[in-house]
């Protein structure tokens, strides 16, 4: 699904979208309630900025990016459409004070990643809040974030806060996590990742 329009997509409330394929942001997101809420059976690519921040509302907002997800339209319906390299990416930068990402695993375990080196993934925060509340979830794919702000790795898709393991994959995952952030990092939960680079 292919979200361009010479505007903004904007929305009064929660802005939810699901697809049976990939997403492709091209015209920018912004939402009065502060959510925004992206589900894809295939990859997600973010070439436009979202923004789940009211500066009005004084909630810090939340972003929600789910990718590769065999249960898209209900448990199993889009197994087909799932693969091992489906990924989150795009140039585009993500304001909202609370970030989760997930890329879950294809038929051999494994999945693509968030971000890459050449094009990280950008955070721009909020207006609400100082720290970005950031989870991350891949199943052996590599991480790669810039942040505008401080930075809290706290509870995510799969119970850490950054997790990075294909425990249903043939071989052992070897995904590293990069993140280039403008003040302190700090952690609430665990981290299961090869290498972590801060």
């Amino acid at each position: 699904m292919d979200l361009t329009g010479g505007n903004p997509l904007q929305s009064g409330g929660f802005f939810s979208l699901e697809a049976l394929g990939d997403i492709h942001v091209n015209s920018a997101i912004t939402t009065g309630e502060n959510d925004v809420f992206l589900h894809a059976a295939g990859s997600i690519m973010v070439d436009a900025d979202i923004t789940a921040d009211n500066a009005f509302s004084g909630e810090p907002g939340t972003i929600t990016l789910l990718a590769n997800d065999p249960d898209v339209g209900g448990i199993g319906s889009a197994s087909n459409l799932t693969n091992d390299t489906n990924f989150i990416g795009g140039a585009g930068t993500l304001y909202a004070g609370n970030v989760r990402f997930n890329v879950n695993e294809g038929p051999n375990g494994i999945s693509g990643g968030i971000g890459t080196q050449a094009q990280p993934l950008n955070l721009g925060g909020s207006t609400a809040q100082s720290v970005i509340s950031l989870s991350a979830g891949t199943h052996d794919g590599d991480v790669w974030l810039t942040a505008a702000s401080d930075v809290s790795f706290d509870p995510g898709p799969q119970g850490t806060s950054i997790d990075l393991s294909a425990p249903n994959a043939q071989d052992p995952a070897t995904a590293n996590f990069h993140l280039t952030a403008a003040g302190p990092i700090s952690q609430s939960r665990g981290i299961n990742v090869n290498d972590l680079y801060l």
